[in-house]
């Protein structure tokens, strides 16, 4: 999915570090040992596997898809109703192609658009990477930018968020964390 959306694994160390980060994310959120994977053909295994065995949605995965796709604005801090209802449907153009048109469908997800977006990203990734590669000095600011972005978006203290773990596996059961 990564790929899908402009990511560049230089070699196959990059790929098995980011699915060790994937599985360790997975580790943390409390998936289940053997529901784990570990390194890129292990998890690609995974994931073909649960594909091949997954029911079509119910209502309640209907909904927490389209509530996932919709707090995706919220979640970066995009606030003016209008621009977080365009940002909103951004999201479901990406989504729709990750998942497939069957399965957006089945999701209830809002039609296809008339062109694909995944191409236009992926297209904007290697022309930033190759102005970063003819100019190292715009190379290296577009990977700083990158990076401090990528953190100002974990950081989830100002939304009163914090890291604490529940206490109980079940969520009526734990106490207020």
């Amino acid at each position: 999915m990564a790929e899908k959306l402009g990511a560049r694994f230089d070699s196959d160390d990059d790929r098995e570090a980011f699915m060790s980060i994937w599985s360790y994310d997975a580790w943390l959120m409390g998936v289940p040992d053997t529901l784990l994977f570990h390194g890129y053909a292990e998890g690609l295994r995974m994931f073909e596997l649960g594909s091949a065995c997954e029911p079509p949605p119910d209502e309640d995965a209907i909904a927490l898809a389209n509530c996932i796709v919709n707090s995706a604005p919220v979640v970066i801090g995009v606030t003016e109703p209008k621009a977080r209802a365009d940002f909103a449907q951004y999201a479901y153009r990406i989504a729709r192609e990750l998942v497939g048109d069957a399965r957006a469908d089945e999701l209830r997800f809002p039609p296809r658009k008339l062109l694909p977006i995944l191409p236009w990203l992926r297209a904007q990734e290697r022309i930033k990477r190759s102005v970063g590669t003819y100019l190292p000095v715009v190379g290296k600011l577009q990977r700083s930018r990158s990076f401090t972005h990528i953190l100002s978006l974990t950081d989830l203290g100002a939304a009163g968020i914090t890291y604490d773990l529940p206490d109980h596996v079940r969520s009526d059961m734990s106490s207020r964390w």
